[in-house]
């Protein structure tokens, strides 16, 4: 999960970033505090920080989410921002950098 990768991150000093499932977001609010205090910057996906994310609100501004969105978003984000992506779960796509 997310949290996994978050505190692996935070061990080896890798940047994280977490695209979670908005409803998946606000229903488990702990889960995202945990990966926000291991530096992992998690956002609610879809969100306005890609294309896909964008394009997604424009259609619905309260969309749910979904666990395609989210891969689309991950994806996107290490194409365009020179990270890797990591699938460690199957609600939680993630992206990591080195510093």
């Amino acid at each position: 999960m997310g949290s996994a990768l978050a505190d692996a991150g935070a061990r080896f000093g890798v940047q994280v970033r977490v695209f979670m499932v908005r409803v998946s977001c606000r229903q488990k609010p702990g889960r995202r505090l945990l990966m926000e205090m291991l530096q992992a910057q998690v956002s609610e996906s879809p969100s306005r920080e890609t294309a896909s994310g964008r394009a997604y609100l424009r259609s619905n501004p309260e969309h749910p989410g979904s666990l395609g969105i989210a891969i689309s978003e991950a994806i996107e984000y290490a194409m365009h921002n020179n990270a890797k992506y990591a699938w460690v779960q199957c609600s939680t796509p993630c992206c990591s950098t080195r510093p």
